[in-house]
């Protein structure tokens, strides 16, 4: 559920988790689902267990965010990053 406008929780393991939304698109419900936009989230913030695994580019475009145990890494450095049908490429 959205908690603020660019906050998500997540009840994971049975305790509430807060995901930051900083893309533009905030967080929204449409419902019964909800949508975090994670564009401009950074390493260290959470990220939702539908996403566990998937990666996004880093705002700058300069490296790859993987959501590892509910936890964005960074995992690659890059000179581009981009993102096209879910697939990351990162250009060395």
């Amino acid at each position: 559920m959205c908690q603020e406008k660019v906050l998500a929780l997540e009840c994971r393991g049975g305790t509430w988790r807060e995901l930051p939304c900083r893309g533009p698109l905030g967080c929204h419900e449409t419902g019964e689902s909800v949508r975090c936009d994670t564009s401009n989230n950074v390493a260290g913030d959470g990220c939702a267990s539908s996403a566990e695994g998937t990666g996004l580019c880093r705002a700058d475009g300069r490296a790859v965010l993987e959501c590892r145990q509910g936890v964005l890494t960074e995992t690659a450095s890059c000179s581009q990053c981009s993102v096209e049908n879910s697939q990351v490429t990162c250009q060395p």
